[in-house]
């Protein structure tokens, strides 16, 4: 980009040079389609897919990573379910991402 002072000039280079166009997925490629099914594997052995209960009534902290706002409403109603459930934590974490370039 050229040096500016204006604004909307910025502004727009900004716009078609940095803004992702719609969601991450939609540009994504099949070039690791073959693995899905490998990695879904793993990921369900590892407890990544399947939800997952407290495994214990007592924890030093609960944490909740940052996502977009449906995601964290959805993180918070699974901690108030278990918090129902009478599972207890001192201290309560919200992760949050930062990009840096």
């Amino acid at each position: 980009m050229e040096p500016s002072d204006d604004y909307d000039t910025i502004n727009r280079w900004m716009q078609s040079h940095f803004l992702r166009k719609g969601e991450r997925w939609d540009s994504q490629n099949s070039h690791f389609d073959h693995l899905e099914q490998a990695l879904i594997r793993l990921l369900s052995d590892l407890g990544f897919v399947e939800a997952l209960k407290a495994s214990s009534l007592y924890y030093k902290g609960a944490i909740v990573h940052g996502a977009s706002l449906h995601r964290v409403q959805t993180r918070l109603q699974t901690l108030i379910q278990e918090w129902k459930r009478g599972v207890r934590f001192l201290t309560l974490f919200f992760l949050k991402v930062v990009i840096v370039c």
